[in-house]
C-alpha cells in the first residue's frame, strides 16, 4: 500500500470521530474576528477532522504528530 493509500484509508474514521466531536459540542461553527479585523466561519468539523487525521496517521508510524 502507498503512504497516499495508508493516508486516505483513514479518512473513514477521522470523519466519523470528528462528527461525533461537533454533535457533542452542539454546533458547527462559530464566528470569529480574523487578522484582518474581519470575521469569518471557524468551522469545528475541519479542526477536529485535521486532529483526528493527524493523530491517526502518527499511531501507524506514517506521521510525526505533537500535540
Amino acid at each position: 500500500m502507498t503512504y497516499s493509500e495508508s493516508i486516505d484509508a483513514l479518512i473513514p474514521e477521522a470523519e466519523k470521530i470528528a462528527n461525533e466531536r461537533v454533535r457533542e459540542i452542539g454546533k458547527k461553527w462559530d464566528p470569529r474576528k480574523g487578522p484582518d479585523g474581519k470575521i469569518f466561519r471557524y468551522d469545528y468539523f475541519t479542526r477536529f477532522f485535521h486532529e483526528e487525521m493527524n493523530r491517526l496517521a502518527s499511531e501507524k508510524g506514517l506521521r510525526t504528530w505533537i500535540r
